[in-house]
């Protein structure tokens, strides 16, 4: 969107605020919202937490059951592991 507005800026200048005022609520909508089309299946998944104790720090790994909710969702897209500490 960033290219987009400085496009419209060298394009219609005498436009470009009227038209941003109309596009930038959409464009951060967009922005939040659509990463989100990719994963959406994460957010219906039993999530696995499995501790790790390694000199005196905690970690934890976070796993989803994707393959046992959603087996129509491809295998590369069934491994989601996140990693905190």
């Amino acid at each position: 969107f960033i290219a987009l507005n400085w496009m419209s800026a060298f394009v219609f200048p005498a436009y470009h605020d009227k038209i941003w005022s109309y596009l930038t609520p959409a464009s951060i909508l967009l922005t939040i919202y659509l990463p989100l089309l990719s994963v959406w299946y994460l957010f219906f998944c039993p999530v696995i937490s499995i501790p790790i104790i390694d000199d005196n720090n905690t970690y934890y790994i976070l796993t989803a059951d994707v393959a046992n909710h959603f087996p129509e969702v491809s295998p590369p897209l069934r491994t989601s592991i996140l990693i905190t500490g």
